[in-house]
This record gives structure tokens, C-alpha cells and sequence, in this order.
């Protein structure tokens, strides 16, 4: 049997008792097995991967870990890694091109860079909902509906209608009558179709005004 082990490290683990104060015996054999490397190392040691950036090529590069580098660091020829800075929710650089200054988010520079977009997807998005985690593995490209459902089920988007005593819940049905999903009010579930302005024609549904909205079927908790 062959095993593939260029991410992995054989780890063996056995037991020895002493006899004498010079002479050890074997009490227990040889337990092996093969481990990740990333498992049993951590994240730390993971290898950087450099790539240049589009329209950059020759200037700036980023990284699978979310690191971003100059390759002339002011004029120097000196290689360094830029200090990002914080937008809201997001981590952005300072690029020069041209004399003239960009600054692109790290989350768009990685994906661009590593994650093929063959639907053309809009949007980036974050995928332990952790804005500031941009590592290669955390990243995926979404379209807005996507990115908001994702937000709805990770807790990301808070949920209005549960604290807003006014507010009722509903459920969404196919058209058999199968409950898909339940929300707070009906601008979570507009919201959760990519617009919260959809919630009036689902609020219609909801109150025989309609009998579907969005090829959905909506009614009241």
C-alpha cells in the first residue's frame, strides 16, 4: 500500500520501561500513523504562497495567507510587507501605480488573485464571517443574494423581527406547502431573497392579498 505524504508527517509513538538503570525494554510497540502537517505543526508554518497582483505585476504581490508585499519598497529594492489598515469592516492597502494611489481590499486582492470566478460573481465573501480573516481558505466568490443568505444563517445579519415586539413571524413554502424556512418578519425574508424592500409583496402573501410571492408560498407563525 502507498500513502501520499507531502502534507503529512509520520508520527511514531512507542513506550519503553526501564529494567535496569542502563538497559531499557520495549513494553509497548510501535504505533504509526500519518498526520497533517498543518494539524500537528498549526497554522503558523503553513507555506506563504506569492503571487503578483493584476495590473501590479512587478510592483506588489499578495499572499494565500492574506498578506500583501511591496517588491521596491519606497524606491529601495528592498522587499516588504505593507501594514494594512482598517475600513469599517474590512482591511485595505496603499498601492501606487503610476503615481497614483489605490486602495483595494485584502479579501478582493486574494480572491482576484488565487480563486477562479468562472460565473463571475460579484462579491467575496468571508467564510467563518470573520471580515478580517483573509486567508485563501476563507474566501469564496457569491453573488449578494448568496452573501446575505450566508449572513441570515451564520447570525451575521441581526434578526429585526425577533426584537421588535410588532413584528410577526413567517414561514416560506414551496408551492406543495413544505415549510423551506421561518424568519422574524418579512423584511428578514426579503432580505434573505437579496432585497429587503421585497418584504410587501411577501407581506400580500402572508395576508391572502396574494397567493404566491417570488414562486413562494408565505404565511404567519
Amino acid at each position: 500500500m502507498s500513502v501520499k505524504t507531502t502534507n503529512y508527517i509520520l508520527l511514531v509513538v512507542c513506550s519503553f520501561r526501564s529494567n535496569t538503570k542502563r538497559e531499557s525494554t520495549l513494553e509497548i510497540g510501535l504505533v504509526c500513523c500519518f498526520i497533517p502537517i498543518c494539524k500537528l505543526l498549526g497554522d503558523g508554518l503553513r507555506q506563504e504562497i506569492w503571487k503578483d497582483i493584476k495590473n501590479y505585476e512587478g510592483l506588489y504581490q499578495v499572499s494565500n495567507l492574506g498578506n500583501v508585499r511591496s517588491l521596491n519598497y519606497n524606491h529601495t529594492n528592498k522587499i516588504k510587507i505593507l501594514i494594512p489598515k482598517k475600513n469599517r469592516k474590512y482591511w485595505y492597502v496603499c498601492l501606487y501605480r503610476n503615481n497614483k494611489q489605490y486602495y483595494p481590499r485584502i479579501h478582493r486582492l486574494v480572491a482576484e488573485t488565487f480563486i477562479p470566478n468562472p460565473e463571475n460573481k460579484e462579491q467575496v465573501n468571508h467564510i467563518d464571517g470573520n471580515k478580517y480573516n483573509n486567508r485563501l481558505d476563507n474566501l469564496e466568490w457569491c453573488t449578494n443574494l448568496e452573501n446575505m443568505q450566508h449572513a441570515i444563517r451564520t447570525g451575521l445579519v441581526k434578526n429585526k423581527g425577533a426584537d421588535n415586539p410588532r413584528s410577526k413571524a413567517v414561514q416560506q413554502l414551496d408551492l406543495e406547502g413544505n415549510i423551506l424556512n421561518e424568519f422574524g418578519s418579512t423584511r428578514e425574508a426579503g432580505r434573505f431573497l437579496g432585497n429587503a424592500n421585497k418584504n410587501s409583496k411577501i407581506w400580500n402573501a402572508c395576508n391572502g392579498k396574494s397567493k404566491t410571492a417570488y414562486g413562494y408560498k408565505w404565511q404567519y407563525v
